[in-house]
């Protein structure tokens, strides 16, 4: 029903990309990916902003890009557009940071989670954030863990034998 009345809506608006955040989460919620990460690049790029809930494109199309590892860089890009866009939002930070344990880096992953967690006990704005306490206490458990592992030494050694050759070794 919301999806007919959007696009009715947008039919007849003469300002169509202020609805473009509202077709990206509609799409995204029917899952319809493809016109949702359509409408939430269209609304990013448009550089419109709402006064609320600004940062909903972002989160659709990193909710997107997070399920398909061949666009690591990408979303690696779109996530310090979002850091920069809304500093004071410390999810953004955060899935920096996952971004980063996932990539084995993680001296940077610890520093932006515990960032993250910094915004987030100072935060104040009106922009709706989705880092609670139970967030945090998630990503204390996670920086335990990459401290951990970042204390190990992992070597890695391989050895080829190609074909033919393995009698002269």
């Amino acid at each position: 029903r919301n999806l007919k009345l959007l696009e009715a809506e947008f039919t007849d608006s003469d300002n169509k990309k202020r609805l473009y955040s509202y077709l990206a989460e509609t799409y995204q919620y029917l899952g319809n990916l493809e016109q949702a990460e359509y409408y939430s690049r269209l609304d990013i790029s448009s550089g419109v902003k709402n006064v609320t809930y600004a940062s909903k494109s972002y989160r659709v199309l990193i909710e997107i890009l997070k399920n398909d590892y061949t666009k690591a860089d990408e979303l690696k890009l779109l996530l310090e557009k979002a850091i920069e866009e809304f500093p004071i939002l410390p999810e953004f930070r955060a899935e920096y940071a996952l971004l980063f344990a996932e990539q084995f880096n993680y001296d940077s992953a610890i520093d932006n989670m515990e960032k993250a967690i910094e915004i987030a006990g100072n935060y104040y704005g009106i922009e709706p954030t989705v880092f609670d306490i139970n967030k945090i206490g998630i990503a204390n458990k996670l920086i335990a863990e990459w401290k951990e592992i970042s204390k190990t030494k992992i070597r890695i050694s391989a050895c080829v034998i190609t074909k033919n050759e393995e009698k002269n070794i």
